[in-house]
This record gives C-alpha cells, sequence and structure tokens, in this order.
C-alpha cells in the first residue's frame, strides 16, 4: 500500500532518479561492509567487546571515505553520462548517508544472533513506517525524487537507533588489528565475487536512465520493488538460515537437517511468490493510476520473473 500511495504522485521519472541514486550508495555499503555483519553471525561464540568496537569504527572510517570518494565519481557520472541535472544533488545526498546504513550491520548481527527476529521485525517496520510517513506528504506537496530522499533518510535513522537500543549495544573507541585481520582473512575470498556479481543491480539503472530516460528506469524499479515485496518470504527465510547454521555448526546432524529445512523453506517461499506474482495488467495500471499504457507490460512482466 505504501508504495502504491508514493509512487502515483511522485511517478516514474522521479522515482527512476532516485532508485538510480539507491544502486550507488546500495553498492557502496556493499563494498564497505564487505561481509562484517556475516562474519559475525557465524562466529561459533559471541564475538567479543573488542571485536565489535572494532569492527564499528572500521566501518565508520570505511563509510566515511566511501562518501568523500562517491562525491567526484558521482559528479562526473552524472553530468558526462546521466546527464541529468535532477539526479546528481540526489545521489550526492544519498552517499553522505552510506555511514549510517553501514554501521548498522553490529547490532543487527547481535540481534540475528541470538535470533531475536521479532524486535529485528519491529524495527524495520517503523522505519518503512517512518519513509511512508515523510515521503507520502512531501510527495503529495510534488518534492518528487526529494520526497523518497526524506523518507530515506528518517528510516535510515530509525533503524540505526532502534538497532542499537534493541541489542543495548554501545560503542567505544577501540581498534584491534588483530581482531580486524581475523574478519578480512574470513572475508578476502567473498569480496571480489560479491562486488561483481552485485554489480547485478547496479547496471540497469545506470544503463537505462541515459539511453532510455529516467521513466524507462523507474520502471524498471517499480518491478524490482514488486519482485522485492512478492519474495519477501524467501529473503526471511535466508536471513534466519544463517543464523541458524551458525548456531549448529558444531554439530553435523543438526546442521544437515537445517540445511535441508531451509531449502525446503526457500522452495515453498519461492511458489508463494509465483502465486502471488499473477498479476494482471488491468491490475497494474488500476494500482499505480496510470493512463499511459505503454509501460504496463514491462510492470506486468515482474511476476513472469518471479515464477521463473
Amino acid at each position: 500500500m505504501g508504495l502504491l500511495l508514493i509512487v502515483r504522485p511522485v511517478g516514474p521519472d522521479s522515482y527512476g532518479i532516485y532508485n538510480a541514486a539507491v544502486a550507488i550508495t546500495g553498492y557502496l555499503q556493499i563494498i564497505g561492509n564487505i561481509g562484517a555483519r556475516m562474519y559475525l553471525i557465524r562466529l561459533p561464540e559471541l564475538p567479543p567487546r573488542k571485536l565489535l568496537d572494532s569492527v564499528f569504527w572500521w566501518l565508520m572510517f570505511v563509510g566515511t571515505a566511501l562518501s568523500f570518494l562517491a562525491v567526484p565519481v558521482v559528479l562526473l557520472v552524472g553530468y558526462y553520462w546521466m546527464q541529468d541535472a535532477g539526479f546528481v544533488p540526489v545521489a550526492i545526498t544519498l552517499c553522505v548517508m552510506t555511514p549510517l546504513g553501514l554501521i548498522t550491520a553490529i547490532p543487527t548481527a547481535l540481534l540475528e544472533r541470538a535470533l531475536e527476529y521479532k524486535r529485528t521485525a519491529w524495527v524495520e517496520l517503523f522505519s518503512q513506517l517512518g519513509f511512508y510517513v515523510v515521503g507520502i506528504p512531501l510527495a503529495l506537496m510534488g518534492y518528487g525524487a526529494w520526497a523518497l530522499v526524506g523518507g530515506h533518510g528518517l528510516s535510515l535513522l530509525i533503524a540505526l537507533v532502534g538497532f542499537y537500543v534493541s541489542a543495548s549495544y554501545v560503542p567505544k573507541w577501540c581498534w584491534d588489528r588483530a581482531q580486524l585481520r581475523d574478519m578480512g582473512r574470513y572475508i578476502a575470498a567473498q569480496t571480489t565475487a560479491t562486488w561483481i556479481y552485485e554489480l547485478r543491480r547496479l547496471a540497469p539503472p545506470m544503463l537505462l536512465l541515459p539511453l532510455a530516460g529516467a521513466s524507462a528506469a523507474g520502471y524498471l524499479a517499480i518491478a524490482n520493488r514488486l519482485l522485492d515485496i512478492l519474495s519477501f518470504a524467501q529473503t526471511a527465510v535466508q536471513r534466519v538460515s544463517a543464523s541458524v547454521y551458525a548456531h549448529v555448526q558444531k554439530d553435523r546432524a543438526k546442521l544437515m537437517e537445517a540445511i535441508y529445512r531451509s531449502a525446503q523453506a526457500q522452495m515453498l517461499a519461492l511458489n508463494e511468490s509465483a502465486v502471488g506474482g499473477c498479476t494482471k495488467r488491468g491490475d497494474v495500471q488500476l494500482a499505480f493510476g496510470v493512463v499511459d499504457t505503454t509501460w504496463v507490460s514491462r510492470v506486468s512482466f515482474a511476476p513472469q520473473l518471479a515464477r521463473d
């Protein structure tokens, strides 16, 4: 419902500009995180305080550095490749928020290690509500992509405060090179492969926006968002599975059973996505309030992707 309420007044052009900028900041977070959250989750014992604090400051420094480095890149890409004046300020603003997203990895990992998914769900729910509470009024007032940026910022702040309060974690200064070195050894093999794989999220909006226009990028973003909504159960199963594997990793029999049950759950979640994706073209047109039907087939193609 929130997606429908915010997309209709914003329009596909502004939504496309916003999501192209989000693609850049999302990739920056993947580079900056470098598997820190998963490393903390998979540890057989509770991470020591020195490790948590060291990882916090590492993510803070990396996020800040990436934000500064991203600004000139965004300026070059925006003016010489995107050729869209509205993209640059939106992208720079979102890039500045990168550290806020990165440092939530520590409390999130602590909550997921403890299987405190109820608390996690509440924080994420209020974070989403914050996005729409700010975004929808600003969109109705005609702020376009900036309505989405405002909602995005409040959403990050709510998630940041909520996760740290829920995990009862307050960072202190610590820089333990030995702890960080151990983490580096674990993630070194994953980093390059992950960066290459996640380019799939960055490439489409980076190509569509300059070559086909903001509207086309917006249509793709709406389709991808619909897929994300339909596959929420599959995402939840993946997150729970990682924590369960960490708890039973020393027991081979329980680990094999957990892998088997996780595979079953993901198949059921995929089927739910396929059933939920049986959307007619007319339904999509009615939901998003589109008069021009030239793009409806592209959004209606999202359910077919879910079924495949």
